[in-house]
C-alpha cells in the first residue's frame, strides 16, 4: 500500500511539474453554467494529425459521460452547449483555440480557456469556426 502511494505522489508532482512548466493541454470544452467543462490531455500525450496534435475525445461521444454526471447537463445536447477545442502545432510551437465568434470575443471566456488548459498566451490564437456557431435552442453563457 505504502508504494501505491508513493507511485500516486509521484504522478501527481509530475503533473503539478508540468502544469508548473506552462505544458498546455489539447482537447474539448463546453462553457456550462458558467464553467469550463473539458476533456484534455497534455500535448505531448495527444492525437498527431500531420503536424497537429489534438486531443484524445470528441465532443459527441464525450458528452454522454458528463450527462451521466450532471442531471442538469442532460437536459441538452452536446451541440446544444456552447464548446470549443484547442489543438497544438507542432511545426509552429503554438496552440489554437476554436469555438464561436462569440466566443473569441469574449476575454472572461477566453481567460478561462487559457487557466483550464495550462496555455501560454503569447502561443496560443483564437479563432471562430462555424462548426461551433450558434444553433437554435442553444444555451446561452
Amino acid at each position: 500500500m505504502k508504494k501505491q502511494v508513493e507511485q500516486a505522489e509521484m504522478c501527481t508532482d509530475a503533473i503539478e511539474r508540468a502544469r508548473s512548466a506552462c505544458v498546455g493541454e489539447v482537447g474539448i470544452f463546453w462553457f456550462f453554467k458558467g464553467n469550463v467543462i473539458s476533456d484534455s490531455v497534455s500535448h505531448s500525450l495527444g492525437e498527431e494529425y500531420g503536424n497537429f496534435v489534438n486531443g484524445r475525445s470528441d465532443h459527441c461521444t464525450f458528452w454522454p459521460s458528463i450527462q451521466r454526471l450532471s442531471p442538469e447537463a442532460a437536459k441538452y445536447e452536446y451541440d446544444q452547449v456552447p464548446r470549443g477545442r484547442v489543438v497544438y502545432n507542432r511545426k509552429d510551437d503554438r496552440f489554437f483555440v476554436y469555438g464561436s465568434e462569440k466566443f473569441v470575443r469574449n476575454e472572461r471566456q477566453k481567460g478561462m480557456v487559457l487557466s483550464k488548459f495550462n496555455l501560454p498566451p503569447d502561443k496560443t490564437f483564437f479563432r471562430a469556426d462555424e462548426h461551433y456557431a450558434s444553433i437554435p435552442g442553444m444555451l446561452e453563457e
